[in-house]
């Protein structure tokens, strides 16, 4: 099952690929709460679901696990991580393994004041940050221009640069986190951990072209130093699972990193990593089949993807 399908066509097809290189057969059931999202309409099996926040969502989908004899659940937003974490042993008891990570984990990763105490508790290079009060008590202590964005937000949605003191001043959402600015080139890396905890493959991708928070040009960038950082990261996540898609910069002259956020789940520009020879979602079914693993090191560098719009047409209901 493709959760929360949206416009996740590519991720779509990249699962129906890796079960035929498998030989498995079995089918691709793509949800959604709308027939209007694209991966919804291109997809062979589809079933309309309640909203991620409705008391129905999880009681829905197991009635559709069982229907469909799903075996696994792979989510896409961000929403549905942690109501997922919360019933991932319901699933289990029905022979259906969730790609989610613990709830800790899960709350770790959507509240970006709770990742930046953890980056700088477990001694990884991060960014200053503070809330708007705390950045207004001490003006000498940043360097302009610095970001603000939402501390649980997503997309960029909310994100913008400040670029002096009196600008920050007007900025009262209380929501609203200060950060200083990213030095070098802004890099995604998807890394892949199985169910013992092991981080069996890392590919950084750094971003050239970003349009509405997602990446729509991008290239895989074989940097060992930040491998070795996101593997022990993922690693020591306190039970991390599947897909982690981190977001850090990179000066590629001195290789300083710093790392920005988490995303527990898979990014929008994963279709990269996969084309480079990564495939994640192979590993995960060879994972909870218990099959040898063909997880490796040996993806393409240098692979740029060039991302585009596609239309998906249909007739109105």
């Amino acid at each position: 099952m493709l959760s929360c399908a949206g416009r996740r066509v590519s991720l779509m097809h990249i699962i129906e690929r890796s079960l035929g290189e498998l030989g498995l057969g079995g089918k691709v059931l793509a949800t959604d709460a709308q027939t209007l999202a694209p991966a919804f309409q291109a997809a062979k099996h589809k079933a309309l679901v309640p909203l991620v926040r409705d008391p129905e969502f999880i009681d829905v989908l197991l009635d559709l696990c069982d229907a469909h004899e799903i075996r696994c659940i792979i989510p896409t937003i961000d929403t549905e991580l942690p109501i997922l974490a919360e019933n991932r042993a319901r699933f289990l008891e029905r022979g259906v393994t969730v790609m989610v990570s613990s709830p800790e984990c899960i709350a770790l990763s959507n509240d970006k004041r709770l990742s930046h105490r953890w980056f700088v508790e477990n001694d990884f290079p991060t960014f200053k940050q503070a809330n708007i009060d705390e950045a207004l008590k001490d003006p000498d202590g940043w360097e302009f221009p610095v970001f603000v964005k939402p501390y649980d937000g997503a997309r960029s949605i909310g994100a913008r640069r400040i670029d002096s003191l009196e600008e920050l001043s007007q900025c009262r959402d209380p929501k609203l986190i200060v950060q200083s600015l990213g030095r070098g080139v802004e890099v995604t890396v998807d890394a892949f951990v199985d169910s013992r905890g092991n981080c069996v493959s890392v590919v950084p991708r750094q971003r050239l072209e970003v349009r509405d928070g997602e990446v729509s040009k991008g290239i895989t960038l074989k940097s060992e130093k930040i491998m070795r950082m996101i593997k022990r990261l993922a690693e020591r996540l306190p039970g991390a699972y599947g897909t982690l898609c981190t977001q850090v910069f990179y000066e590629p002259d001195s290789e300083a990193i710093s790392v920005m956020e988490i995303n527990p789940r898979f990014g929008g520009g994963y279709p990269l990593t996969d084309a480079a020879g990564a495939h994640f979602v192979r590993y995960l079914i060879e994972d909870i089949l218990d099959l040898p693993s063909t997880a490796h090191k040996h993806w393409q560098q240098d692979l740029v993807m060039l991302r585009y719009d596609e239309a998906v047409f249909v007739e109105k209901q």
